[in-house]
C-alpha cells in the first residue's frame, strides 16, 4: 500500500470515529489492561469489528496492519470475528448493521483505488512437499 492509500485509510478511520463524536485514539484506550468496549453510548468493539471487516475487504493491507490501525494488539481478534460478522450481516443484526451502514456512508468519500479479491482460507490448496 502506498503513502496516498495509507493516508486515505487513516482519514477514513478518523472520519468514521468523528461521526460518533470520538477520535481514533479512543479505539486504543484500555481499561484494566483490556480494550474499552464502550464510550458513553458508542460501542468501540462494534466500531473495531466494522472497520476491520470493511478494510480487509476493500484495501490491500494485512490483518496485522489493520489491527494496528484500529486499536487491536494483533490480527487474531479480526480473524476471530470473521464468522461472527458474516452472521451479523446475513441476519441483518440491527446493532451491527447500524454501525456498518454508517461506515459504508462515510466510506463513500474514500473509495478504494483497486478492487481486492480475498481468497477464503478453506479454498487454499495445500501442496505436498517437494523432494527437490
Amino acid at each position: 500500500m502506498n503513502q496516498e492509500q495509507t493516508k486515505q485509510l487513516i482519514e477514513l478511520v478518523d472520519k468514521y470515529c468523528e461521526s460518533y463524536g470520538i477520535t481514533r485514539k479512543d479505539l486504543f484506550v484500555t481499561s484494566g489492561g483490556k480494550k474499552r468496549k464502550v464510550i458513553g453510548p458508542v460501542s468501540l468493539s462494534t466500531m473495531r469489528m466494522t472497520l476491520g471487516h470493511y478494510i480487509y475487504h476493500n484495501y490491500p493491507v494485512t490483518l496485522t496492519q489493520i489491527a494496528r490501525l484500529i486499536g487491536y494488539n494483533d490480527h487474531s481478534v479480526i480473524s476471530y470475528h470473521y464468522t461472527k460478522i458474516k452472521n451479523y450481516i446475513k441476519n441483518n443484526d440491527i446493532v451491527f448493521m447500524s454501525y456498518y451502514n454508517n461506515l459504508l456512508e462515510v466510506a463513500k468519500e474514500y473509495p478504494p483505488h483497486i478492487k481486492i479479491q480475498r481468497v477464503p482460507y478453506k479454498n487454499f490448496i495445500v501442496l505436498p512437499k517437494s523432494n527437490v
